[in-house]
């Protein structure tokens, strides 16, 4: 496994990998805890120059199978998966869902597809917003999370946007390619289909709605994950398909964005890895679909145990400071009224006495997650929307 474990969101899959194989973390990270999972841990500076050659001179032989629940490292994994010969989805089907604009490009004058142009300096991206029309979405060709993500409704805010996107980082690292992306903006609800793809075979296993705000932004205020309606097969299941096919992915797990605009699905995004945001976790809670499993079985170039899918509902909702503040921790609402119906977790994220602010100065800026699990998608969401509208953010000195 290639890349950072964090513990609050990853720690799920790194155990349900360890139940199918020995485990060999490679990261610049290394924590205590990753050794109640892993064989092995080696720490390599992922970013340096040569940490593909050191990767590949130590797992050579070593390992049957290679994979990362990292964003940074997707491509870096895909290196190795071709360098070392391994099962999984190599450099040339990743690189066309990493880059953003090579997915447009492959996807280009599909019903599923949106307008769009790369944009190397402001003025660039004034002419490719003159030809889409206002408004659009200004995003970094190559990052995760909705770092860096804008929309815009004039010239003016595009200028000014222009370099929230152009230098958006992901801690120290910034867009492995270069230019802005400038691309239509789809109105509608988000969803993310989660799935995998063994022996050129397409299985969809579970859907999230994709609650998105801190407008102009798009950050990430939480998910509602169940299993795969069929209405939801019927209007995207042929889109994941052709997705999958265009770009020779196979081997893998996905996660692939829409928004379901008045025209039809629009195709956002794909992510050639597991969901970040707890999703996978939610989806085996919600459907019995252990998704994290499956990634580890293909990574080794096996089948995945068979789908037996059961009708629930999970949503996980974040907590954002609406300025910048000092967070002194979470007071939460009574939860008694609510656990005999649900499963319910709760956590802080962000550590005491961290100044933190929301978009555009940070991006993820969390403070902390409420999630709900039960058996009606509507009860589920009222539980956990009823939360965090009772949550109180504390400061010092209150």
């Amino acid at each position: 496994m290639i890349g950072q474990v964090p513990k609050e969101f990853r720690e799920y899959a790194l155990d349900e990998a360890s139940k199918v194989a020995r485990l060999v973390l490679v990261t610049n990270l290394p924590a205590d805890w990753h050794r109640t999972y892993c064989e092995e841990v080696l720490e390599i500076d992922l970013d340096a120059p040569d940490a593909r050659s050191k990767i590949a001179r130590h797992l050579s032989d070593a390992v049957d199978g290679v994979y990362t629940l990292d964003e940074r490292y997707v491509e870096l994994t895909a290196h190795l998966v071709d360098d070392l010969g391994l099962p999984g989805a190599g450099r040339n089907s990743i690189s066309r869902f990493k880059d953003k604009a090579a997915l447009r490009e492959m996807t280009h004058r599909r019903d599923y597809s949106l307008e769009f142009g790369v944009a190397y300096t402001v003025e660039q991206a004034l002419d490719v917003a003159s030809e889409i029309g206002y408004p659009v979405v200004l995003k970094p060709r190559a990052l995760g999370g909705s770092i860096g993500v804008v929309r815009v409704e004039d010239d003016d805010q595009l200028r000014r946007a222009f370099h929230v996107a152009h230098r958006a980082k992901v801690g120290t690292i910034a867009s492995a390619y270069q230019g802005v992306l400038v691309e239509e903006f789809a109105v509608g609800p988000g969803i993310s289909v989660n799935s995998y793809v063994h022996e050129g075979n397409t299985t969809m296993c579970f859907v999230s709605d994709r609650l998105v705000g801190l407008e102009p932004y798009f950050e990430e205020l939480g998910h509602n994950v169940g299993p795969i309606t069929d209405d939801i097969s019927d209007k995207i299941g042929g889109i994941v398909e052709d997705i999958h096919c265009l770009s020779e992915f196979d081997g893998g797990v996905s996660n692939i964005e829409f928004v379901l605009t008045d025209a039809g699905p629009k195709l956002i995004e794909v992510n050639a890895r597991l969901s970040g945001d707890l999703i996978p976790y939610l989806g085996l809670r919600a459907t019995q679909i252990n998704l994290a499993r499956t990634a580890a079985h293909l990574a080794l170039g096996l089948a995945p145990d068979e789908i037996r899918s059961t009708a629930g509902a999970a949503a996980i909702r974040f907590i954002y400071p609406q300025r910048r503040i000092v967070f002194d921790g979470i007071e939460w609402p009574p939860l008694d009224r609510h656990t005999e119906d649900f499963d319910i977790l709760i956590s802080e994220i962000a550590d005491k006495g961290t100044s933190i602010a929301p978009p555009p100065e940070e991006f993820m800026a969390r403070l902390a997650y409420a999630i709900v699990v039960g058996k009606d998608k509507d009860e589920v969401v009222s539980a956990v929307d009823w939360i965090v509208e009772n949550v109180i953010v504390r400061e010092p000195g209150e």
